[in-house]
């Protein structure tokens, strides 16, 4: 029987390749044994095997009826056609899931053409951007969420992030002390933008989740001052110096934004999905 710990260490190793790269997926081992052993169930994986070496696996990680596919993972290329065979075992070990999500690194041509055998749409294309702490004096004179400013918050939310992963309600539910919501509110108790930001203290990174400026105070700077503090923010208080942040490639404003403040592009992936 595969531990987490083989499981794991054969998806580091190619997750970090390019040509292998899972979104979802991480890339570091203790990371990834920690998710498969914390957000896993037994039966979410299926695993190939050659000499008794995993050679392949795909699995999904699952919320409800949904779920993202970490995979396919898989060393050598001319073993594509055993992929569609584990897909069917994983679609009948998960007969409730009917609604899945791929996010591919573009280099990544194996899984990109399995997405496109099993009928899965394109959805949209991004880039993964990386940031390391700076030297910067930034403020970081923001507040955090309050029940008061919800109806405020979830409207920006709603409106810069439509049929995104986690709704307004989803993000308030997950605060906790990793994971803020934090929140630019002017001297008049207006709220002028947030960002949501989720903090792994453990492994010492973290990720800029969701962050938006109301239409309202557009064109005033403020995005790059929101984002400025809550790098400074991270740096500061959670004593974190890699920050993360995902974007898509057609917002060319937003890109320019986060490279303006030190951010280079990490990966470039495509987004599938797929309704069964």
């Amino acid at each position: 029987m595969t531990t987490n710990k083989q499981l794991a260490q054969f998806l580091a190793l190619l997750n970090n390749e390019p040509a292998h790269h899972i979104g979802y997926c991480g890339e570091n081992v203790e990371e990834i044994e920690q998710a498969l052993r914390e957000d896993f169930t037994e039966d979410a994986f299926v695993i190939a095997y050659a000499n008794e070496h995993i050679t392949a696996a795909i699995g999904l990680d699952i919320d409800g009826t949904s779920a993202e596919v970490w995979g396919p993972f898989m060393q050598q290329a001319e073993q594509a056609p055993l992929l569609i065979t584990m897909w069917q075992q994983l679609l009948e070990k998960q007969p409730s899931i009917t609604k899945f999500q791929f996010f591919i690194n573009e280099q990544n041509k194996l899984a990109i053409e399995f997405a496109e055998a099993i009928d899965a749409k394109q959805t949209g294309q991004h880039a993964v951007l990386l940031w390391q702490q700076q030297e910067q004096q930034a403020e970081t004179s923001f507040n955090f969420y309050e029940p008061q400013f919800y109806e405020a918050f979830a409207a920006i939310h709603n409106a810069a992030f439509p049929n995104t992963y986690y709704n307004a309600e989803t993000i308030i539910k997950r605060l906790s002390n990793e994971n803020e919501l934090l929140l630019l509110v002017n001297e008049e108790g207006q709220l002028q933008g947030y960002a949501y930001i989720e903090v792994d203290a453990l492994y010492k990174n973290a990720a800029i989740e969701y962050i938006a400026i109301a239409p309202a105070f557009w064109r005033q700077g403020l995005g790059t001052k929101l984002l400025m503090m809550v790098l400074a923010h991270i740096g500061r208080v959670h004593q974190i110096s890699e920050v993360r942040l995902t974007v898509d490639r057609a917002n060319e404003a937003a890109l320019r934004l986060y490279k303006a403040a030190g951010f280079t592009v990490k990966h470039e992936l495509i987004s599938y999905y797929l309704i069964k």
